[in-house]
């Protein structure tokens, strides 16, 4: 009697389970647009959990936070002052414990105090269906899935998290493939996601102000090698992109051209080299930078190739307290960054779209050589757009409108896309810093939304170089920018009277 029973439930099991599965699949969603996963970048919502469960922002400049620091505060200026380099030293390290100590990871990359990153968006079925150019940016924005995850930490761990979050969106909504939309060290991610679960869940990859590749500033800072010297051009031009667009922005350029001129950004800048950077930078980084930001596992995605081995040897020496975080970088660098050009062509050639979109024309902070590099002022466009050959800062490239390779070079002569991985698949936007805009969106979202492989001669409304003109609305690149080789007096006076 009991066989009789156990054969019966077994029969009703299997087959309600399958009536389930049909029930359930009836619900989900049919249509033809794959559900857009965004891996957004540095800096998102990180909680720290306090003892009784409560939540605090973990990255947050707020008064509370600065107030009982003034004393150090103004011991630090005073030991800049009168080149106290321990002095200074310590009391930058309570400043930075003060403002940053719940950020803190142990010696092996791993976080010191329980933080959580803020709730990835809800794998609701509806969510994606407004993703349409018939919609606002705004609205698009809202109609991705949002993946949130705790950005110091290591990305091939992430990529696990990534995964979760990919097969869950996949479950809900019925869709066996998504769309990989990444930003800045989202794309690091999305890199180790790629290297770890490949692309049978991923129908195309956007590729928004990369970092996989590097960033030069990260790469100095780790190895050392700062330097403010003889850097008044470089100064005033980073000033000048910074402020382009805003309403003083004019006037600020043309004071900033004037001091440059007068020699004094020059004297500011070798005054803090020698006062700072070679009285002190070594105290600071033995003494607060290499625990603080160093053990950061994220941080080391952004060191190019270039400059890794140096860098490890100047953030760690022969410590071995640090062997357990060197390998877990290694890992990531020798797997992920070294073998992306591989990672990328592989998945090309598996049939996944891929499209990269790329800023330019801002000069990156000015602490290193080759200061005046073009970029979106953090991340080189070399590296964003993965190997476009580009000008310096100010400057223009000698480039040969007969060759044919010419369909590649911008014509305002910036930019010669033919040297990218993927030269028909990258797309460059003069004029937006890393950050985006309504207009960014509606060229991210048109490739993406776009069916099948879109490139940068598909349409003429979305041609391969166009500048900012506003938030909402941009412009092919048809020219070269005017050079307006006007003294620099006499731009200050122009600018004050126009302002």
């Amino acid at each position: 009697m009991k066989k009789v029973l156990c054969f019966i439930l077994a029969l009703i099991i299997a087959v309600a389970i399958p009536l389930s599965v049909g029930a359930d699949n009836s619900e989900k969603c049919s249509c033809s647009t794959a559900p857009v996963v965004y891996v957004r970048g540095f800096g998102g919502g990180i909680y720290k959990v306090e003892e009784d469960g409560s939540l605090t922002n973990a990255f947050a400049f707020d008064a509370s936070k600065m107030t009982p620091l003034i004393d150090d505060i103004f011991v630090a200026v005073f030991s800049l002052v009168f080149g106290n380099a321990d002095s200074f030293a310590k009391s930058a390290g309570n400043i930075l414990d003060g403002i940053m100590g719940d950020l803190a990871c142990t010696y092996g990359g791993d976080s010191l105090y329980n933080i959580i990153p803020e709730e990835s968006d809800s794998t609701a079925i509806d969510k994606h269906k407004n993703f349409s150019m018939d919609v606002p940016a705004e609205d698009r924005e809202d109609a991705m899935y949002d993946f949130e995850y705790d950005w110091r930490l290591d990305p091939m761990v992430i990529a696990d998290d990534l995964n979760t979050y990919i097969e869950e969106v996949k479950a809900v909504t019925g869709h066996d493939k998504v769309v990989i939309k990444c930003h800045s060290e989202g794309n690091c991610v999305a890199a180790a996601y790629l290297y770890k679960y490949g692309t049978a869940s991923v129908e195309k990859f956007c590729f928004t102000a990369a970092a996989f590749n590097g960033i030069n500033l990260v790469g100095q800072l780790f190895t050392k090698d700062i330097s403010l010297k003889d850097k008044g051009t470089e100064i005033a031009q980073f000033v000048s992109s910074l402020v382009d667009g805003t309403e003083s922005g004019e006037v600020v350029a043309a004071l900033m051209e004037v001091l440059d001129d007068i020699g004094l950004l020059d004297s500011v800048g070798n005054l803090l080299q020698s006062a700072l950077i070679e009285n002190m930078l070594d105290t600071l980084y033995e003494e607060v930078l290499v625990d603080s930001f160093a053990t950061w596992p994220a941080l080391w995605t952004f060191v190019p190739d270039s400059q890794y081995e140096n860098a490890k040897k100047a953030m760690f020496g022969d410590d071995a307290k640090y062997a357990a975080l060197i390998k877990r970088i290694d890992d990531y660098h020798n797997n992920v960054q070294k073998n992306l050009k591989t990672l990328l062509t592989d998945a090309k050639a598996n049939g996944v779209d891929i499209v990269f979109f790329a800023q330019y024309n801002f000069a990156p902070i000015p602490v290193y050589d080759n200061g005046l590099a073009m970029g979106d002022m953090l991340v080189e466009t070399k590296y964003s757009s993965f190997g476009a050959t580009t000008a310096a800062y100010g400057e223009k490239l000698d480039l040969d409108f007969s060759s044919p390779n010419a369909k590649y070079y911008s014509k305002d002569r910036l930019i010669d896309a033919s040297t990218c991985l993927f030269p028909e698949y990258t797309w460059f936007i003069r004029g937006i810093n890393h950050a985006v805009t309504a207009a960014y969106l509606d060229l991210t979202d048109w490739a993406i939304l776009y069916d099948g492989q879109p490139t940068v001669f598909t349409d003429s409304d979305h041609p391969q170089f166009v500048y900012y003109v506003s938030d909402n609305n941009f412009a092919p690149v048809t020219e070269e920018i005017p050079q307006d080789n006007t003294n620099s007096f006499v731009k200050l006076i122009k600018a004050i009277a126009d302002a």
